[in-house]
């Protein structure tokens, strides 16, 4: 078992590593060779596109691999028959709403672009689950395959593409040419044909787990994403996709993250669900890897994100590191909420998340009264931070509540996590203020082997793992002088 998690392990960082790649290249590509406004639409598409998609929503990749019924071929059968039903009246609902949703965001140029984004969720309906049977094992090569193949294939079609239309259109071939690729890419890895099915109590189990995760998604959405839909009736695309570029760089690498460890930890949790002391443990643990990956990306950030931005998408978007510095925080503290939503999910109970989300909404409505009085960016991120910590605290409480875990295993990473990023902007401000190369890097290693230091010597369930790599790192390394 424990092999299968290691190769597990490595095969979900590399799909997430070539995911978070290609999305950045794409970014990069997007933001270099469209303006300022081209690329403020594309983000705002990009926006409206999540919100009205449900397919994604559903898991059902997750639920075949959680559910104790997800080996039975009925199972996946009736989850092929559900996704069809819900893809399609996803695609229906772009095609409707399209134009008043454009009318009322004061951007007509949405209204094509929707309705061609209709595509998008007709091709993911006919996709075919087979591929997630063998997660179920801890054996991730097929059910990545399924991100990572047409991750690459559209990347790389992605400068031809923006260079011949010039426009924000090129956003919308790009996720249509994805999502027809992976659904292709889904029978070829498959190992079953596709096949419709249903069965009543399968329906119920899938709808049941199904029905608080797009309750929650929405609500995540209107939190974390509903700011940039506000922001069209007060700021100008060009502020959009400023804040789109800083976001992007923030949020990829964060997402990342989390997809590799949930991807993880979720078959681990779900294995000791029954076993109180076990799960106890292994949340701990997930706590503390979420908030280390967390720290360091944010300390990456508050160090270098100014430099990067500027490298990656140009001179025109200087100034921006800041902006990506707080964000990066914001999508750290989600980052550490998925561990009592991991708890939740291997026990069956998905509510913990939709009440989190819920609270997290507090950030949306904190996001109004900077938007009215056009305020700078920095407070729609502000109100995003308060947000997302409240949300936190509310799902470690419910989770103390009705799993019996202690809040102090996922507040007390989290807290830790929170001093090293503030030592972090003092360090950075105070030995780096020009952002020469060398110290820049000097002071990375450095505050990055601090927070490691913190971290082994507060937390003793990752600090034990971490010394279980070391030592067998150092017995490879010794094996050839043997």
């Amino acid at each position: 078992m424990k092999k299968r998690i290691l190769r597990g392990s490595a095969v979900l960082s590399l799909n997430e590593a070539v995911g978070s790649v290609c999305s950045l290249v794409r970014n990069y590509i997007l933001a270099r060779v469209l303006s300022k406004d081209d690329f403020g639409i594309a983000a705002t598409l990009t926006v409206a596109f999540y919100f009205l998609e449900i397919i994604s929503k559903m898991a059902f990749g997750q639920q075949v691999i959680a559910s104790k019924h997800g080996g039975d071929r009925t199972f996946l059968n009736t989850g092929h028959t559900v996704q069809f039903i819900l893809g399609f009246l996803s695609a229906v609902t772009f095609l409707v709403i399209a134009r008043p949703l454009a009318g009322l965001l004061a951007v007509p140029q949405l209204a094509e672009g929707l309705q061609l984004l209709a595509l998008v969720p007709a091709c993911m309906a006919l996709g075919n689950l087979g591929a997630f049977t063998y997660a179920r094992e801890v054996h991730f090569e097929r059910s990545v395959s399924l991100e990572a193949i047409p991750q690459i294939l559209i990347t790389l079609a992605a400068w031809p593409l923006a260079a011949w239309l010039q426009d924000f259109r090129a956003f919308i071939w790009i996720q249509i040419g994805k999502a027809a690729l992976s659904t292709l890419v889904s029978y070829l890895v498959a190992g079953n044909a596709y096949t419709l099915g249903f069965r009543k109590d399968y329906c119920r189990e899938i709808l049941r787990y199904s029905w608080p995760l797009i309750i929650s998604g929405l609500i995540m959405l209107c939190s974390s994403q509903g700011d940039r839909l506000m922001m069209t009736r007060a700021y100008s695309m060009q502020d959009l996709g400023t804040y789109a570029v800083a976001w992007s760089l923030a949020a990829t690498p964060c997402f990342a993250l989390m997809k590799i460890v949930g991807g993880i930890s979720l078959p681990l949790l779900a294995q000791a669900a029954e076993n109180h002391e076990l799960l106890r443990s292994r949340y701990a643990l997930l706590a503390q890897v979420f908030a280390l990956t967390g720290t360091l990306f944010v300390i990456g950030m508050v160090v270098c994100g100014e430099g990067l931005l500027t490298l990656l998408f140009g001179s025109k978007y200087a100034g921006t590191g800041l902006l990506a510095a707080c964000l990066a925080y914001s999508h750290a503290i989600r980052i550490i909420r998925g561990a009592p939503s991991g708890v939740a999910w291997a026990r069956g109970e998905t509510t913990t998340q939709m009440i989190g989300n819920i609270v997290r909404l507090l950030g949306l409505a904190l996001v109004v009264p900077v938007v009215l009085l056009k305020g700078s960016l920095y407070w729609v991120v502000a109100a995003g931070v308060v947000g997302e910590v409240l949300a936190l605290l509310i799902q470690i409480t419910k989770v103390r509540r009705r799993h019996g875990m202690e809040i102090g295993l996922c507040l007390g990473p989290a807290l830790a996590g929170t001093v090293c990023v503030g030592l972090a902007a003092v360090v950075a401000r105070w030995l780096v203020p020009d952002g020469g190369l060398v110290p820049t890097l000097t002071v990375l290693a450095s505050l990055t082997a601090l927070t490691l230091i913190l971290f082994v010597k507060i937390f003793p369930e990752i600090g034990g793992e971490l010394g279980k790599v070391w030592s067998a790192a150092e017995a490879r390394l010794a094996k050839p002088a043997c």
